[in-house]
């Protein structure tokens, strides 16, 4: 999208909160307050962080020039999301050929075939089921997103074998090379028990949101949110007795996309839905880039599942509410993101550093003031998209970055 045309998509964001009983004009240049944050700086960045050998993206710079760091599966899904989100490119199919076919090769080189699930070289098959869970999700996005064929089947794929089988032979040959604790509904809750999911719902939900699609495709879903329920706090809708950004929503937001993938409705959600408005008016700025990115996440989840269970009434009621701040809710997002902001355009994790650790695997050097991927595309296309999609306003998003943009992109990649 040119520059021209983007002017013209802010007109028609302007009439269409003007047309919701809101301040437009002043919703427009919220907008732009946080807009401003985002330079031709960032494309140049990420175009480096890309490793023509392997067809896959580093996390950061440290990664990029030091061993045994490599390119990974979740930073180079997150670079496609981030340049297709962005509105660098209209979808992966207008990347270069040569680009996307090594990507294709690069994740069906880290299937395993004897249990369908992904493995790094750096890492092994020493990893945590989080790791584990969201490296497989991301292999099976990028196959769709490019139109290739994964060379095995998934874990996911035999998780529904077994959730399919008939016979003990069946059952026995299907659960041979899967997590012992997704074998059968009894393990399953075992596992689950596991967790403290009333002081520590972020490590708990984030865990077992990770491995979702193995829970729905081996028919554990409604054991999941049955026991889940149990645990939601009726003070303010979170899974936790803390409702701040450092505690509740992150939890929150992790369960809530467990739910949304399995069709579940959210219990308590318009309470949730308060207590989250509530951080997004607040002068209290996040410890990491996820606190204010879940947050909006975390009411399109709940205006989603409302809708989705046909609860419109309170649907509308949360989206009137939200309406009610969005000038004061948007503009702040400049400030609460800008602190992770650095000198290459791009944005780290935490307020000085990268984050070193990725679900337990390393991912960078430790400590060191740099932007990396997955902190950018949450600070970027993750926030802004989320923003839009809170304010049902998705149709009406403005591109972060334009044509002219992209060709910086291009300009610095290396493809051979």
């Amino acid at each position: 999208m040119t520059r021209q045309e983007i002017e013209l998509k802010w007109q028609a964001l302007k009439e269409h909160f003007d047309s919701r009983g809101a301040d437009g004009a002043a919703v427009v240049s919220a907008f732009k307050e946080v807009y401003a944050m985002y330079t031709e700086a960032l494309p140049k960045w990420l175009a480096g962080l890309y490793d023509h050998k392997t067809g896959g993206f580093y996390y950061s710079n440290s990664a990029r020039d030091n061993e045994p760091f490599l390119p990974d599966i979740e930073s180079t899904n997150q670079a496609v999301n981030l340049l297709v989100n962005s509105g660098m490119v209209s979808s992966p199919d207008k990347l270069p050929d040569a680009m996307k076919k090594k990507m294709a090769e690069f994740v069906c080189s880290l299937l395993d075939p004897d249990d369908g699930y992904i493995y790094h070289p750096q890492w092994g098959k020493d990893i945590s089921n989080s790791r584990r869970g969201r490296d497989l999700m991301w292999a099976v996005d990028m196959s769709k997103k490019l139109g290739f064929a994964l060379p095995y089947p998934t874990a996911n794929d035999r998780l529904k074998a077994l959730a399919a089988a008939k016979t003990e032979e069946e059952k026995k040959a299907a659960a041979s090379v899967l997590p012992e604790h997704l074998t059968s509904k009894e393990k399953f809750i075992q596992y689950l028990e596991s967790f403290d999911w009333e002081k520590d719902s972020y490590y708990a939900g984030n865990t077992v949101a990770a491995q979702g699609r193995q829970i729905i495709a081996a028919g554990l879903a409604d054991t999941c949110v049955e026991y889940l329920n149990r645990f939601q706090n009726p003070k303010n809708g979170y899974w936790s007795e803390k409702s701040d950004m450092h505690y509740g929503i992150n939890g929150f937001l992790k369960i809530t996309a467990f739910y949304i993938d399995a069709g579940a409705p959210i219990n308590m959600a318009e309470l949730a839905a308060d207590s989250t408005i509530a951080l997004l008016t607040s002068d209290e700025i996040g410890t990491t880039v996820c606190h204010l990115y879940n947050c909006y996440y975390a009411l399109y989840n709940i205006l989603r599942s409302l809708r989705k269970v046909g609860d419109n009434e309170t649907a509308d009621r949360v989206a009137k509410k939200l309406i009610a701040v969005a000038p004061e809710a948007i503009r702040s997002a400049r400030f609460k993101t800008e602190v992770f902001r650095k000198a290459d355009g791009a944005f780290s994790y935490h307020r000085e550093y990268s984050a070193f650790k990725s679900q337990q695997a390393w991912v960078a050097v430790q400590n060191t003031p740099e932007s990396d991927v997955n902190a950018s595309v949450l600070c970027t296309s993750g926030l802004i998209n989320n923003i839009y999609q809170a304010f049902d306003a998705g149709e009406y998003r403005v591109p972060l970055f334009s044509d002219e943009d992209y060709e910086i992109f291009l300009a610095n990649l290396k493809l051979d």
